[in-house]
């Protein structure tokens, strides 16, 4: 199947025309409702709907840790492709929720961002969209939400089943790590379409150039596993730099061409501070413990061009293993683990002119595809 980045590109930008719920104070009261107040009837069925699907998660604090979150977390629609599913999401918490994270897997695929409310303008977007794609909750929201929505199934979807997962945080989250700052969830919407189970196929990616650190944080040199289509400079800020899985180095002097952990990123770049010099006003700091951790080891015996799902499977790399790699040749093969689970191989295409302004990396990648939560209690 091929990898689809519909909605991956728009995660960390409002101006790729997200649309999103508002959960701001314009309002807006259309979706979004609190519990006390009017919801969409779930069983409508005004454009094919074929089934409605509900989870309820509340939180409550004073209970014994691992039992503070109860309710329905799972819930199970059947459709057509093509058509569309009510799904209703009720969260309650006597701590403030921050944001709401929703990511759709589509049938052999990952876990993607999923803001797709056509209703709403763009205005809307803006207020409601914060810049890691998700949802801001204010307001009377921050306590208590119910809201009702249209799935959609994909057309083009082969016979299996789309999963969307619904969260809420206490602050920034991580579309990649549900368990970062989570208080209410992890939800899950299954979305049936047929019964034949679809086989994950390995996501590869080729070209992807990063460039040598510059001190002022100018230079596009980190990645994320889970959108290599784009790259990222240093000072884009903390909304961002959170979400970085691994940067580029070159040290002429010792090192050479290096791969490194966002976490472990050598001190010459003071990633923390430039990034929280450079964040969206109002939003948090980042510290040295949000930036992630990868881990790397050398392979030297797997064939890159011709590796398999088992093999992808079957690599030993762990969290023993160097958050660094370091002086890199052409040609290398690096196993990697990062911080969400995801495992798979670098291969080292071509390094060019050292550090500064001109030197650069090219990498290819091969990883398997993330898995959706199936079971949110479990969080």
């Amino acid at each position: 199947m091929k990898k689809t980045n519909l909605l991956k590109t728009g995660l960390i930008a409002l101006s790729l025309g997200l649309s999103a719920i508002s959960c701001g104070s314009d309002g807006n009261t259309d979706i979004f409702e609190t519990p006390q107040g009017p919801v969409q009837d779930p069983m409508v069925d005004p454009t094919g709907v074929t089934q409605s699907a509900e989870i309820n998660i509340a939180f409550d604090s004073s209970l014994p840790e691992g039992e503070q979150r109860t309710g329905t977390f799972f819930a199970l629609a059947t459709g057509e492709a093509g058509g569309k599913v009510n799904g209703r999401v009720q969260f309650t918490s006597d701590r403030d929720m921050r944001r709401l994270y929703i990511t759709r897997t589509l049938p052999g695929g990952e876990p993607e961002p999923f803001a797709d409310f056509d209703e709403l303008d763009s205005k809307q977007i803006r207020q409601a969209t914060k810049p890691d794609g998700s949802i801001d909750l204010d307001g009377d929201r921050k306590n208590a939400f119910d809201f009702t929505f249209e799935l959609d199934v994909p057309t083009n979807a082969t016979d299996g089943e789309t999963i969307y997962n619904f969260w809420a945080t206490s602050g920034r989250g991580d579309f990649t790590d549900p368990s970062k700052r989570l208080l209410v969830g992890v939800g899950t919407i299954e979305v049936k379409i047929g019964t034949a189970n679809v086989t994950k196929e390995l996501i590869k990616f080729n070209g992807l150039e990063l460039k040598a650190a510059l001190a002022d944080g100018s230079s596009s040199t980190f990645a994320s596993f889970f959108d290599l289509t784009r790259t990222y400079k240093i000072n884009e800020g903390a909304d961002f730099s959170a979400f970085w899985d691994f940067g580029y180095f070159f040290d002429g002097s010792t090192s050479e061409a290096s791969i490194y952990s966002t976490n472990s990123y050598p001190s010459l770049v003071d990633i923390v501070s430039i990034s929280n010099a450079e964040k969206t006003e109002g939003e948090e700091d980042i510290t040295r413990d949000d930036l992630k951790k990868t881990y790397f080891k050398i392979n030297s015996e797997i064939n890159f061009s011709e590796v398999t799902v088992t093999q992808i499977e079957a690599l030993t790399v762990s969290s023993s293993n160097s958050q660094n790699i370091v002086d890199l040749s052409d040609g290398d093969v690096l196993e990697f683990l990062s911080d969400s689970g995801r495992k798979g191989l670098i291969e080292v295409v071509r390094i060019e002119g050292g550090a500064g302004s001109n030197g650069r990396i090219t990498l290819n990648v091969i990883q398997l595809p993330a898995n959706p939560i199936m079971n949110g209690s479990n969080m």
